[in-house]
């Protein structure tokens, strides 16, 4: 059941109250409540939003996605702050002070033509449509659930990575299925390798930061297990608590080195 402590997005009930006056269609709300997820949900003005994740997060296809965007930027209701590149997708963000004259927004053309409804076509029944729409649904929230993995990643003093790949996500399915986890104890085990990071910095022999496809999808030397297994509950406090041998290099809370590492070949 959807909780406050597991996450919410603060909206001004002016910005709420303008946008309900706003006639807009349902794929630009759809739109603008990702928008707000991804920069009012963590306490920012602006993020970078592929066409792709956008597509991927409210089920539309990325050219009917691209349409509305375009209709939303040029009403000035979502600005764009830096253009997209070969490697890094467009930031954007929600202008609350668009102009106060925006009060229509004429229905899109392409919902009703080159996209026309699943019902009107592959699945008439009402059955099969809902079948779809919950098959669309649960992959849809999957991977909001592993942006939203990424997101937090970005959030700690780790590696700045500028583009969201499909490695990270089969990285995270991994250690989901193996481990058994869900999103918040992903967050934790991230959180506690950033301290981890952070508190081994001036040890002669310091933990460093894991790229997030590594952290998760990486396993350690000599080892079966996941790199990011050593953050699970029960194997983290016990070494927190007995002072034991961190197995990603080799050395114990001290930061001393327990075995001999061989760093040539034969």
């Amino acid at each position: 059941m959807p909780q406050l402590e597991n996450g919410y997005t603060r909206i001004a009930d002016e910005i709420l109250e303008k946008v309900a006056l706003t006639k807009l269609n349902g794929t630009q709300l759809r739109i603008l409540l990702i928008v707000w997820r991804s920069t009012y949900g963590w306490s920012k003005k602006e993020h970078d939003l592929s066409l792709g994740y956008l597509s991927k997060a409210i089920g539309v296809h990325k050219q009917q996605l691209k349409k509305e965007l375009d209709k939303l930027i040029e009403l000035k209701i979502i600005t764009v702050t830096k253009e997209h590149t070969d490697t890094t997708p467009r930031v954007l963000g929600f202008n609350k002070n668009y102009a106060n004259g925006v009060q229509s927004v004429k229905k899109s053309t392409v919902s009703e033509n080159a996209y026309p409804t699943v019902s009107e076509n592959a699945y008439p029944t009402v059955s099969k449509l809902e079948y779809q729409n919950k098959h669309i649904n649960k992959h849809t929230n999957k991977q909001i659930h592993y942006n939203e993995i990424y997101n937090y990643y970005l959030t700690l003093d780790l590696i700045k990575h500028r583009v969201y790949t499909e490695d990270m996500t089969k990285a995270m399915k991994r250690a989901e299925s193996e481990l058994k986890i869900d999103t918040e104890y992903m967050k934790r085990m991230l959180k506690r390798h950033d301290e981890k990071v952070k508190a081994t910095a001036n040890n002669k022999f310091p933990i460093k930061a894991r790229p997030l496809a590594v952290f998760f999808g990486q396993g350690k030397a000599n080892s079966k297990s996941l790199i990011c297994s050593d953050y699970l509950d029960e194997i983290y406090t016990k070494s927190i608590s007995n002072g034991a041998v961190d197995s990603e290099n080799n050395t114990n809370k001290f930061g001393r080195a327990t075995k001999m590492v061989k760093f040539w070949e034969d």
